[in-house]
Parts: C-alpha cells; sequence; structure tokens
C-alpha cells in the first residue's frame, strides 16, 4: 500500500522547552497565546502564539494535581484533572484570571470543544478487576457531551472491542473519531463512531510500524475538512488521514536516540485552523511548532 501525496507543506517554526523529563499532557490557543500542561505540574504555561514566542506568566491552579488534557472554548479554557476527578474551567481572556472546578466526578482522558461550544468528554469507565498497573491499561469508554452551562446532553458509550480509549474529537458531521489501544492490546485503532456508539470506519490493526499500523495513538486532532492529524507515539510520527480514514502521508518523524529520554515521542497535539500551525507537545517536555502550508 502506498500513501498518496498530500498538499500539506510542513515546516519546524520553533521548538519551546520549558521543563525537560516531564511529557506534554496538553497544549491548546486561545487569544493569540498558547497554553500547555505537563506531568503533575499545578499550573499552566503560557507562551505568545506568534514569533518571537514571548513566555507569559505561568496560571497557578490551587488544587489541580494530575492534569490530563485542555481545550479552548470561545472564552476560556477546559482542562481534565484526573487526580481529583474534575473539569476545571480557566477564564484567562484579561489580565483577570477566573478559574473554578466546572464539572466533578468523572475521570476524562481528553476533552475538546466544539464549534458550537459543546464540551465533548472521553470518560474512563469499566476498569477491569486486577493490579493497579491492570487497572490502568485497560478500560472502556464513553462519551460525554456538555452544553457550555455544564448540563450533560449526551452519552454515548463505545464498543467493549475499543479497549483503553485514549482521546474523542467531534466531526463537523456530528460523527465522532476515537484514537484507542496500547502496544499490549490486540488493536491499536483510530475509528470513526456514530452517535449510537457504532464503529463506521477504522483505520488501523495489530499494534506495528508499518503502513496502515499504529502504536498507541494518544491524541488526534481535526482540521476544517474534517482531516485526522494522529499521533502514532512509539512509531514517533504523526500520521495525516483523510475523512474516510485512509493514510494520506506521513506528516512528522523524529528519530530516536540512545535513551528515552532523547527520543521524540508525540505524546499531544492540537492543530490551530485560524493560523495553519500544528503544535506537538513531546514525552521529553518540548513543544515544536510546525507551520503547514496548503
Amino acid at each position: 500500500m502506498a500513501c498518496s501525496p498530500y498538499r500539506y507543506r510542513i515546516d519546524l517554526d520553533k521548538r519551546l522547552t520549558y521543563t525537560k523529563r516531564r511529557p506534554v499532557r496538553g497544549v491548546t490557543t486561545l487569544n493569540n497565546k498558547i497554553f500547555i500542561i505537563y506531568y503533575e505540574l499545578p499550573y499552566i504555561v503560557v507562551y505568545m502564539s506568534h514569533e518571537p514566542y514571548t513566555r507569559l506568566r505561568n496560571i497557578y491552579i490551587k488544587g489541580l494535581r494530575h492534569p490530563r488534557d485542555i481545550a479552548a472554548g470561545s472564552s476560556c479554557l477546559y482542562m481534565s484533572d484526573t487526580g481529583i476527578d474534575a473539569i476545571w474551567q480557566v477564564n484567562a481572556a484579561d489580565s483577570k484570571v477566573d478559574i473554578q472546578v466546572w464539572l466533578s466526578g468523572l475521570k476524562a482522558m481528553s476533552v475538546s470543544v466544539t464549534s458550537e461550544e459543546k464540551l465533548v468528554l472521553l470518560v474512563k469507565i469499566d476498569m477491569i478487576e486486577g493490579s493497579v498497573e491492570e487497572r490502568s491499561l485497560n478500560y472502556h469508554g464513553e462519551i460525554h457531551i456538555y452544553s457550555a452551562g455544564a448540563v450533560k446532553e449526551t452519552v454515548i458509550k463505545l464498543s467493549p472491542d475499543i479497549v483503553s480509549p485514549f482521546c474523542v474529537a467531534m466531526t463537523t458531521g456530528k460523527t465522532f473519531i476515537v484514537s484507542y489501544g496500547l502496544e499490549l492490546h490486540e488493536m491499536n485503532r483510530v475509528c470513526e463512531v456514530d452517535m449510537n456508539g457504532l464503529v463506521l470506519k477504522a483505520f488501523g490493526s495489530a499494534p506495528g510500524k508499518d503502513v496502515g499500523q499504529l502504536n498507541t495513538p494518544l491524541r488526534v486532532s481535526l482540521d476544517g475538512d474534517d482531516r485526522i492529524m494522529v499521533t502514532d507515539t512509539y512509531n514517533q510520527r504523526v500520521l495525516l488521514l483523510n475523512k474516510e480514514l485512509v493514510l494520506q502521508r506521513v506528516l512528522v518523524t523524529w528519530h530516536q536516540r540512545s535513551h528515552y529520554v532523547d527520543a521524540g515521542y508525540p505524546f499531544r497535539l492540537h492543530y490551530d485552523s485560524h493560523s495553519g500551525k500544528l503544535l506537538v507537545g513531546l514525552g521529553t517536555g518540548q513543544l515544536d511548532i510546525y507551520q503547514l502550508h496548503t
């Protein structure tokens, strides 16, 4: 199977390094700023989103324990915290920062916001019996949709065949792109599901590094035409799929060095449709900023 060429040209614009050996847990953009969260750090790191990417004051959040993902609405940020099973809302539109627990009682693995200001969460459920490690590596999930007023509108239970889902994003057609699977699982895939949780199509198979395979696809991000960018994490690359979930090309590849901490494992990503920039957070703590040209 050959990868068809695609119109995107991609150039590395900047690599930001705030901290080493703390994986990036989430990245998003809002109001010409970049917001980054890191493993177990109780604050959001902030940069301007254009050259020279000036670093701004951190946003400290009292009570934040395990930031997991972050997304932006039209005026505020939403951040999942799996340490206290909550969603934080952070209004950072001006000099006054307003922070509150927006939702509680759920373990959200990913958070995204639609153009209609709906909050889309991938919620971890049905952990199997076993050790703490076994439960953290083998679980099922539900998609929860909330209005901006924190009213739960929809719950979609994913198929039990979808083991250890990491991320969900809603398409313009009101379906959902879900990534799932670790190297130890039978399937590592990106799939599209409908409002009933039915799998419509999928990309991937058993974990591997060949064309058509993934190894731990931790995150997805969609562009304005529902093309899918996916972190093929332990293959150290970002792939581009079209809306039919057909591989178009490898967008970015990192090369492993002598030690894990030197390798560029893409943990998180965010595509900013306004600027055409792709932000990729690495397991080493760096944030790579790419400019996509059409």
